[in-house]
């Protein structure tokens, strides 16, 4: 029961981790006015990035998975999946900030 609760924790502990990443990069967009249909895109993968870790760990703790590396859950998969949301926009992001300074 303790494994179930310490990993119910970090739910919401991973994500929130990232929120000065997200403050930082919304700064970045408003210190260099990057304002279009990119910006809109990158911001959205990230979201789409905490959203499948949240979801990620809330399912390894909904099936009691103790290691979720070693018994390849679908949150591991969910967690691994994020990957694929926020390298694009972080580069998306990158370059337009890079370009609009």
């Amino acid at each position: 029961m303790i494994k179930s609760i310490r990993t119910l924790a970090t739910a919401p502990v991973e994500t929130l981790m990232q929120v000065p990443i997200r403050l930082g990069v919304a700064f970045a967009f408003g210190a260099v006015g990057f304002k279009s249909g990119w910006a809109t895109w990158g911001a959205g993968l990230f979201v789409a990035e905490s959203g499948l870790q949240a979801i990620g760990v809330t399912l390894t703790w909904i099936t009691s998975t103790s290691d979720q590396f070693a018994e390849r859950s679908p949150g591991c998969y969910l967690n691994s999946g994020s990957t694929y949301a926020v390298l694009p926009g972080a580069v998306i992001i990158a370059a337009g900030v890079v370009s609009h300074l």
